[in-house]
């Protein structure tokens, strides 16, 4: 049961493998338990208890797992585009712009790169101030072409005087949109590896933060003890959590 505690994930921090295989061995029991407790008020004979109780582990098991990898899905992707748009901060501009014509297959002209009927101009040094969209544009318009800005952010002054810029069509792609354009040619950057730091399994579950729930789930135990049949086991893992809870505040961090 006090694997309830023990969920959390951060993307410059990962469990080692052990400690994710007891956190997902704990969990399981703990929803086994669970419902054999709540079973044993329907059924009486122990092997129903146990087949059914298997069988709803099983189910739950299963759409906590479709659950958990489509919410780490999102999370990779949100922190897939953050770190490309680090990458991209840190680059030469020429190699920025050498890199985008080899993706869009145009040509390089000053800051800008020109494909087609468009003007790709980029900027992710910051947030993009009035005075670079206001010479894009002048460009683009010297061009007769469409302007296409790849950015992370704006500055709240373009967002407020962007309808100024109406002789031609103007747009702002920022980071999501600019991120979905790149790798629609191809030419997303490839971010540098970062040392990622491990968390052991002790520093997880003697974490100051783990305390309530560790105390939680022990008065759950407690009080299913009182009618369950199981109430040696409950009693035994109250304990345990008890036991945690103490030692995340005298250890933990």
């Amino acid at each position: 049961m006090f694997i309830l505690s023990l969920r959390g994930y951060n993307y410059r921090m990962e469990k080692t493998k052990f400690a994710i295989i007891i956190d997902e061995m704990l969990l399981t029991i703990a929803i086994w338990l669970l419902s054999a407790i709540c079973i044993r008020y329907v059924f009486k004979q122990l092997y129903l208890i146990i087949l059914l109780a298997t069988i709803i582990t099983i189910v739950v098991t299963i759409i906590i797992r479709r659950y958990k990898d489509r919410k780490n899905l999102s999370r990779y992707k949100v922190q897939r585009t953050n770190d490309v748009m680090d990458e991209l901060t840190v680059m030469d501009s020429n190699e920025l712009l050498a890199l985008i014509n080899r993706g869009v297959k145009g040509s390089i002209m000053d800051s800008y790169v020109i494909k087609g009927k468009n003007v790709i101009y980029p900027y992710f040094y910051g947030k993009l101030p009035l005075k670079n969209l206001s010479c894009a544009y002048n460009f683009a318009l010297s061009q007769n072409k469409r302007l296409i800005i790849l950015c992370d952010e704006t500055n709240p002054e373009v967002d407020n005087k962007l309808h100024l810029f109406c002789k031609i069509d103007v747009a702002i792609l920022r980071k999501n949109q600019t991120y979905q354009f790149l790798d629609k040619y191809f030419i997303i950057p490839e971010p540098q590896k970062r040392s990622k730091k491990k968390i052991p399994l002790y520093k997880t579950a003697l974490a100051k933060s783990k305390i309530k729930g560790y105390l939680l789930t022990a008065l759950v135990l407690l009080i299913s003890a009182s009618f369950s049949p199981y109430a040696l086991v409950c009693i035994i893992c109250a304990s345990v959590n008890i036991a945690l809870s103490i030692l995340c505040e005298i250890k933990g961090s």
